[in-house]
């Protein structure tokens, strides 16, 4: 059995780009950066405001093409975390 130390030696930390580029356009296009949850198949964007979210789905491919997506993208409205 693997200790917890070994797994963690070969785990990979590094932030992935996707998450990276989608911040980046957020906070060129809305003014913050929103809270982004990251699971295997999908992104999670977090939009402040409906009219946001709206804004943002409405430009769904532009955003999956410009940020390079390879995985889902869930779009979704909540306040914004401190």
């Amino acid at each position: 059995m693997d200790s917890i130390k070994d797994l963690l030696k070969n785990k990979d930390f590094d932030v992935p780009s996707e998450l990276e580029s989608l911040k980046k356009y957020v906070l060129e296009n809305y003014g913050y950066e929103p809270y982004v949850r990251v699971t295997d198949h999908s992104l999670s964007v977090h939009m402040h405001t409906a009219a946001d979210a709206g804004v943002l789905r409405m430009n769904y491919g532009q955003v999956m093409q410009r940020c390079q997506l390879t995985r889902k993208l869930y779009i979704k409205i909540s306040e914004p975390r401190h």
